[in-house]
């Protein structure tokens, strides 16, 4: 597969040939009002390059890839790695001297576990541009009140097994 190491990758469902090499888990951040850290796991099907949280102005520190130092590259301006097949436990660290309004998220991270200064984050809000939004909301969303509509739902299927299957 020397060259088309792209063939092992999932195809997203309704895209046609579209393919997704990485595959991010959930971003884990917990930041306080001098820096913080951040945690990530990512499977890759195929070598790839792998964006990070930060931008230009909040450079990640510290990078390690399975626990070993790793260093950092930049893409055009946004901080990543490249990585070889498999999966990968991602932790680096941000440092400043007060906790920013905003911290740039890769557009592939769909799920953020946010911390901040101890407390729980349980609806982070991020923009259009992939901001996540540390100390005030953006403009779109102060319009919104505090609670939230908001319904759990537990949903249990039972399959019998029979000439034909059901399901109850």
């Amino acid at each position: 597969l020397h060259g088309k190491e792209e063939t092992r990758c999932p195809h997203l469902p309704g895209s046609g040939e579209t393919t997704l090499c990485p595959w991010p888990s959930r971003l884990t951040l917990n930041l306080k009002e001098t820096g913080g850290r951040f945690r990530q796991e990512w499977q890759l099907f195929a070598p790839g390059w792998v964006p990070l949280p930060g931008g230009p102005q909040i450079w990640p520190q510290g990078l390690t890839v399975e626990n070993k130092p790793h260093p950092l590259l930049a893409r055009e301006g946004q901080p990543g790695v490249w990585l070889p097949v498999g999966r990968h436990q991602l932790e680096g660290t941000f440092l400043w001297q007060t906790m920013p309004e905003s911290l740039p998220i890769p557009p592939a991270t769909a799920l953020v576990a946010l911390t901040l200064s101890g407390q729980t984050v349980p609806f982070p809000s991020r923009d259009q541009e992939g901001l996540l939004w540390l100390r005030t909301q953006p403009l779109h969303d102060r319009n919104r009140s505090e609670d939230e509509d908001r319904m759990d739902l537990t949903v249990h299927r039972q399959i019998v097994d029979g000439v034909p299957v059901t399901i109850v």
